[in-house]
């Protein structure tokens, strides 16, 4: 999904996935096909993300004390849910969390 947002003309990408595993294939995958300098892999819980401007944090600051992973709100939200429905992988809580932390007001959310 990542060289697909890249490819579409995103001048950057951060992919967000849980599995180590899938993050190295994926930044593999990025490297061979010439999009490693546009996107970028983030081996992480997407309910930990967040912006320097997501509302509970400060100063480039999640709560936690570590550095927020995205210096600013994305304007496209494009997702993926290996699942036969909504609400098997929590699909639609995930997709609002991101709204209120991770997407400007007006963004665009596409499923895959």
């Amino acid at each position: 999904l990542s060289m697909l947002a890249a490819r579409a003309g995103a001048d950057r990408v951060l992919g967000v996935e849980q599995s180590l595993h899938m993050c190295e294939v994926g930044e593999e995958c990025e490297l061979m096909n010439g999009f490693i300098q546009k996107c970028t892999m983030l081996q992480r819980d997407s309910r930990r993300v967040m912006a320097v401007d997501s509302d509970g944090a400060k100063h480039g600051r999640k709560p936690d004390g570590n550095p927020c992973e995205m210096d600013r709100r994305a304007d496209i939200l494009i997702y993926e849910v290996f699942d036969s429905g909504l609400i098997g992988e929590g699909c639609l809580h995930l997709v609002s969390l991101a709204q209120l932390r991770l997407l400007h007001p007006n963004a665009t959310i596409l499923p895959m």
